[in-house]
């Protein structure tokens, strides 16, 4: 009697699982480098990734790069205009503000450069 127990009780905490399948975020991963004229490393920098045109759901994101120019983070799949915004303590020779338009696809975008002029 214990043992058909066990098994009734094994048997019901194994239905009771949730077999509901995983709920994905839309975002995708992007990641790239920002890099000047010369290909340096421009870091301390943001980068305000903007759907074109902008969505009334989520306006914009913005990523900033770390010491090697690199930046990471996530976004909707789409078209984006992406803005560079230079750090506060940016030289005065140093990048000014400009934009690209990138693509991020459904897959997302993990190699994405960025040259600023």
């Amino acid at each position: 009697m214990k043992r058909l127990t066990a098994c009734l009780m094994l048997a019901l905490v194994a239905g009771c699982e949730d077999k509901q399948p995983k709920k994905t975020s839309p975002e995708v991963d992007v990641a790239g480098r920002l890099i000047d004229r010369d290909g340096e490393p421009l870091p301390r920098c943001g980068l305000r990734f903007q759907l074109d045109p902008p969505d009334n759901a989520r306006v914009t994101t913005v990523f900033f790069t770390r010491d090697e120019g690199k930046f990471v983070g996530r976004c909707l799949p789409g078209q984006y205009r992406v803005t560079l915004l230079p750090s506060k303590d940016a030289k005065a020779d140093g990048p000014k503000p400009q934009y690209w338009e990138v693509t991020v696809p459904e897959e997302g975008k993990k190699k994405l450069v960025l040259q600023a002029q």
